[in-house]
């Protein structure tokens, strides 16, 4: 995941309730493999912002929002940003997840948390095959997760975090909790999982 390389940012996005808050929809947006081919962004300003909001509403998501966002004032940007948040999380989109989460977990590492046959994966990555809801949702569930574990670790850091067992989760390993067919993504344990990767940043500023 290097599409995200924020070294600097212009107002309103330093102040940490719009920042913090357009980061994290940028991180979501990566994890699922809906940022647009473009350099990184090293800068978070508006135009930043202006290709990842316009695939987002390609994809279905977020449109009156995206309108909005880039013409509110500080207090509405923040409200329009978690709004949009809250579009992208309920929103899978499968094909475009498995290719993301291919490239940073790996076919092996991602077919065993999520459940599913290297041949089936490539399928739904090619789009040849629509992906069963469960499936589609075990993907979204892991990409969220790793959306907040790449504002902490590069990719080789973020497949070892499945393996390594946390006291949190009763010194069981992220990824014992969330492998095959068995989970849900609004089971306990995939939520405990959720939550563990996301205590990682600090939440948005109110």
């Amino acid at each position: 995941m290097t599409a995200i390389q924020i070294l600097a940012v212009s107002p309103p996005f330093d102040r940490p309730a719009v920042g913090m808050r357009a980061a994290r929809l940028l991180g979501l947006a990566e994890a699922m493999g809906l940022l647009p081919p473009s350099p990184p962004i090293h800068r978070l300003d508006r135009e930043a912002l202006e290709a990842p909001l316009r695939e987002l509403a390609r994809h279905g998501v977020g449109r009156q929002r995206a309108i909005r966002l880039l013409g509110a004032d500080e207090t509405e940007m923040a409200e329009i940003l978690d709004g949009l948040y809250a579009e992208l999380e309920a929103s899978p989109v499968p094909p475009d997840e498995c290719r993301a989460l291919s490239g940073i977990l790996g076919q092996d590492l991602l077919g065993r948390l999520a459940g599913i046959s290297i041949s089936s994966l490539r399928r739904y990555e090619a789009g040849e095959r629509a992906a069963p809801d469960e499936v589609a949702g075990r993907v979204h569930h892991l990409a969220r997760i790793v959306s907040h574990l790449a504002g902490g670790y590069n990719e080789f850091g973020i497949r070892r975090w499945f393996a390594r067992p946390r006291t949190q989760l009763g010194s069981r390993a992220p990824g014992d909790l969330l492998h095959g067919a068995a989970w849900h993504p609004d089971g306990k344990d995939a939520m405990a999982v959720l939550q563990l990767a996301e205590a990682l940043n600090s939440s948005p500023a109110t």
